[in-house]
C-alpha cells in the first residue's frame, strides 16, 4: 500500500499543474524557446538576481498573454 501511494504522489508530481510551473524543469522541455529567450533576456538585463527572476516572470506573461491573443 505505501508503494502505491509513493507512486500515486510521484505520477501526480509530474502533472502540468503542480510542476510545470515558469522556470520549472519540465518547463524547460516543455517551452524550451520561450524558457530560453526570456532566460537570455533576463540575465542580459545587467539587474540584480532578485530582479532578474521578476524580468523573467514577466517576460513569460506577456509570451503567454500574446499566445492567448493569437
Amino acid at each position: 500500500m505505501r508503494k502505491l501511494l509513493g507512486f500515486i504522489i510521484f505520477l501526480v508530481s509530474f502533472s502540468t499543474s503542480v510542476a510545470a510551473d515558469y522556470g520549472g524543469w519540465i518547463d524547460m522541455i516543455k517551452n524550451y524557446d520561450e524558457h530560453k529567450y526570456c532566460g537570455d533576456y533576463a540575465r542580459n538585463s545587467g539587474e540584480d538576481d532578485w530582479k532578474q527572476t521578476d524580468i523573467y516572470f514577466d517576460c513569460r506573461e506577456n509570451l503567454d498573454r500574446q499566445k492567448l491573443r493569437n
